[in-house]
């Protein structure tokens, strides 16, 4: 039996990669090149953005901004989101403020936000999770009404739309991932986005250690920069990227009425028609109950077809070893984010993906449910 996969990366052939490989290699201008340079002009203008800065990853990304948008006190953001989210506001010295998700977009719960807005409160950042865009008005209102700076953590969403919008530019500051699960990968990397001119010249600072050309030392920055190969690989693959998000789609459409027609099954929700999601992960909630058995048993069913699954994010931030501090904090008050990670399973998802592997999840998923009736 073959093993189906989570997810596989959708890359440009080596062809188009190959000579631009040999050309830096040959002039010895391996990073700080031009290649980078246009990979940022590039996602720039498909996003519709004055800014994008290249990184070497969207963890340091999100550290960088919140380092430029020199913030104290408290940050908001949502529990159920990749560890990262937590950790760039903690590396930064600030307090993380947790609030919970939505139970049918997994996004922020924008009512909890502006309850835990205090007079210590600096920032908030938002999660396009899974590629489906926030509420960006209403956080955007809420933002300016309060004086609030306001970051997006849109690891999951270059190549999601929100109004028809790309996502990229609202809030303060946008931050994506580049790592192999996303849409457009340079391997590792990440990417800034912003229209906000003084604050692109402080990401771009702070991703060269906070050094000027005359090294002298602006600001307490990192060594984050993008090397020349990841630029090739990511302007390459923004080729790719509308196409990619489509196939997608189309995937999720045929998943769709198999999945739904399985008491105890439900999928994410996006907020209207007018919002497209890239579905970096495509989820399932599991109503054991309903359903017959739970979220992780249905898991362990669908290995034995050699079917590969995930838990995303499952602790959310406030259950993990490290944050337990927090979970004392906030108990009682992140209801919907710990029934979401525990009950959610992430089935394969990929743009080469073909109907008859679709079938086959749809058809172990419904087999296990035949057999725990039984």
């Amino acid at each position: 039996m073959s093993t189906l996969p989570i997810m596989r990366p959708w890359l440009p052939e080596f062809e188009e990669l190959e000579p631009l490989f040999r050309e830096i290699v040959a002039s010895g201008l391996i990073t700080n090149g031009k290649y980078v340079e246009a990979f940022e002009r590039r996602v720039a203008d498909y996003l519709g953005v004055k800014h994008c800065i290249a990184v070497s990853s969207g963890t340091l990304g999100l550290v960088l901004a919140l380092r430029a948008l020199d913030l104290h006190g408290e940050v908001i953001l949502p529990s159920f989101t990749f560890t990262a989210t937590a950790h760039a506001v903690v590396w930064n010295g600030l307090e993380p403020i947790l609030v919970d998700n939505d139970p049918y977009t997994f996004n922020i719960d924008v009512d909890q936000v502006e309850q835990y807005i205090s007079p210590r409160t600096s920032a908030i950042i938002a999660v396009h999770m899974f590629g489906n865009p926030a509420d960006v008005d209403r956080l955007g209102e809420i933002a300016r009404k309060h004086n609030l700076k306001l970051m997006y953590d849109a690891a999951h969403a270059l190549g999601s739309r929100y109004r028809g919008k790309p996502v990229g530019g609202y809030g303060d500051v946008e931050v994506y991932s580049l790592s192999p699960t996303k849409i457009v990968t340079t391997g590792e990397g990440g990417l800034i986005t912003t229209d906000d001119d003084a604050l692109a010249g402080q990401c771009r600072l702070a991703r060269n250690q906070g050094v000027d050309a005359e090294y002298d030392c602006h600001l307490f920055g990192l060594n984050s920069r993008m090397s020349e190969f990841h630029g090739i690989l990511g302007l390459k693959s923004m080729d790719l990227v509308d196409a990619a998000v489509e196939k997608k789609i189309a995937l999720v459409e045929y998943y769709r009425p198999m999945l739904e027609e399985l008491p105890g099954v439900r999928l994410q929700k996006l907020a209207d028609s007018t919002v497209r999601s890239t579905y970096k992960d495509f989820n399932i909630v599991i109503n054991a109950e309903r359903f017959g058995m739970n979220r992780d048993t249905l898991g362990n069913a669908l290995a034995a077809h050699g079917i590969v699954t995930k838990k995303y994010y499952s602790p959310p931030i406030h259950l993990q070893t490290v944050y337990r501090y927090l979970g004392e904090r906030f108990a009682g008050t992140l209801q919907v984010t710990e029934y979401i990670s525990a009950n959610t399973l992430t089935l394969p998802l990929f743009p080469q993906m073909t109907h008859a592997e679709v079938d086959r999840v749809c058809q172990a998923i419904a087999g296990a449910r035949r057999q725990a009736s039984r």
